[in-house]
């Protein structure tokens, strides 16, 4: 019985950690998903009047769990026929376990399309 009161604390950190992995993991996905809508309506916006404008709100309505206020876009190209755009978004991280921090960084995900 000792031994069990003596490695379940460890365990339980374990497990809290790699559930909080995956979480991190889903946000990247998320922000990755987001990033791709937005190169999306980027490849068919040149014609609107504000095409930046566009892909940051499609972007932006794309995310369901991460808040977009954190999320910063950039786009980068010209919008011109078949010319290539960029799209950029990053966002900060912190990964804790239990309250304390194990990792702090930027998420960070790019699509490039060939505008129409």
């Amino acid at each position: 019985m000792t031994e069990f009161a003596i490695c379940l604390p460890v365990l339980l950190m374990l497990v809290i950690a790699i559930a909080q992995y995956g979480q991190m993991i889903f946000t990247s996905m998320e922000l990755t998903s987001a990033t791709r809508d937005g190169a999306r309506r980027a490849a068919v916006a040149r014609t609107e009047d504000d095409p930046a404008g566009a892909v940051r709100t499609v972007l932006r309505g794309s995310l369901d769990t991460v808040d977009a206020e954190q999320v910063d876009i950039a786009i980068s190209g010209t919008w011109a026929t078949d010319s290539r755009m960029t799209v950029t978004s990053t966002m900060p991280y912190r990964l804790e376990v239990i309250g304390m921090p194990v990792w702090t960084g930027t998420l960070r995900s790019q699509a490039v399309v060939r505008i129409g």
